[in-house]
């Protein structure tokens, strides 16, 4: 489960409310600054041509959001520009808007020139198709979060300002991708590592758009890598910091992920070294070392070494409904250990009592079941195909779990 391991962060706290207003109003100012008074936001639905046209006309800046129809974060930017005038009115100020859904990507190929992959992503440009500045992040309807993306916004401004684009994107939009790389991102195919590492050997380093975008949406060889890491401040000059540390996070997760599958405690030691020297922040890579180091115990069976990780993330309250369910059902899956199973029913059952959805009892059934809990396991997992159908789910499978339990009655 990729990125699992990432948080969500809430505060509600009066002080941080405040400081976080002064933020907003802080960078309203900035942009108002550069330019004109509050004025109504011009929002263009996918067509990147007539997006163009509106900035011209408007003398703008176009600002790209990426999204996708099932992105949670996504519709709460769309609700906060609809509905916080203020916020809308910031955008407006430099900038035209043009919503682009990331998975119709014909024919303006948006997500391909851009390669786009989480969302939301936003993105400024110049009329002319000059890149200026690349964002990444989970959208929260606060006074928070809406200043730090004005403060964004006004970046990007200064950057137009000084004539410091991302040179490393041109301003043509007809390259030649791969095959390969063209079919994923029209969700046609995702190529064979073998079919990507082939490309590499033919066409050598990423020194071009097109190979960074390679790069980025689907790694590189040992080589490739290597070549990234020497030259990692240039790649920053000519893509933006936010994709090169994107590049560094995915060589260091292939790196994680080559020492679980092959059980090499020096390959993790050496993924953990890379990731401490060259994530940033370093949060990040202490997150993404925890995350890894419980999936190096799950891999290898070690299941005394992988509760205690467990439950120190569940006791500190450090997990979610979802994780902490994410992680029970790898233990259904994989794990015949009845102590560590019993540790996981009382989880689950706390999960339950909070929120009683489908997913979460169907979970908390198989574990009753893996533990040797038939009866309570019977009733469970009957609660669940009742929640389920409810709620139009397919519960072939908790029926399947039912008949298994009835079939082993005494």
């Amino acid at each position: 489960m990729v990125g699992s391991h990432f948080r969500d962060i809430k505060s509600t706290s009066t002080p941080l409310a405040m400081k976080s207003t002064l933020l907003t109003l802080i960078a309203l100012a900035l942009l108002a600054l550069m330019g004109a008074s509050a004025q109504e936001l011009t929002i263009v639905e996918q067509d990147w041509e007539l997006a163009k046209t509106k900035a011209k006309a408007e003398n703008k800046l176009v600002l790209i959001d990426f999204y996708t129809t099932w992105c949670g974060p996504c519709k709460k930017f769309t609700k906060a520009v609809a509905e916080d005038a203020a916020f809308s009115q910031g955008i407006a100020q430099q900038f035209v808007l043009l919503k682009y859904d990331a998975e119709k990507d014909l024919p303006h190929g948006l997500t391909r020139k851009y390669y786009v992959r989480s969302y939301p992503t936003y993105i400024t440009v110049t009329p002319d198709g000059q890149t200026l500045a690349k964002q990444y992040g989970r959208f929260q309807p606060t006074e928070a979060s809406k200043a730090n993306f004005l403060n964004f916004l006004a970046e990007a401004g200064t950057r137009y300002n000084n004539q410091q684009y991302l040179t490393g994107h041109n301003n043509r939009f007809d390259l030649e991708y791969p095959e390969f790389y063209t079919k994923l991102i029209d969700r046609v195919q995702r190529p064979k590592r073998s079919t990507v590492a082939a490309w590499w050997e033919d066409n050598g380093m990423p020194t071009n758009e097109v190979g960074f975008a390679v790069l980025v949406y689907l790694g590189g060889t040992d080589a490739v890598n290597n070549y990234f890491i020497e030259h990692r401040d240039e790649f920053i000059r000519l893509y933006g910091a936010p994709d090169a540390n994107k590049v560094v996070r995915a060589i260091a997760s292939d790196r994680f992920d080559k020492s679980v599958a092959e059980q090499s405690e020096a390959g993790f030691q050496a993924a953990k070294t890379f990731a401490m020297e060259n994530m940033n922040p370093k949060k990040e890579a202490e997150s993404m070392v925890h995350y890894f180091q419980g999936q190096y115990y799950l891999a290898g069976k070690q299941w005394e070494a992988y509760g205690q990780w467990l439950a120190s993330d569940v006791e500190a309250g450090q997990l979610s409904a979802m994780e902490i369910n994410y992680h029970c059902w790898n233990l259904v899956e994989k794990c015949e250990d009845i102590a560590l199973l019993e540790k996981a029913v009382v989880w689950m059952q706390e999960v339950v009592n909070a929120a009683p959805e489908y997913a979460y009892i169907d979970t908390y059934a198989w574990l009753l079941y893996k533990a040797g809990q038939k009866e309570a396991a019977r009733r469970a997992i009957v609660e669940a195909i009742a929640v389920g159908k409810a709620d139009g789910e397919n519960v072939s499978e908790s029926e399947n779990l039912l008949a298994l339990i009835n079939e082993n009655q005494p």
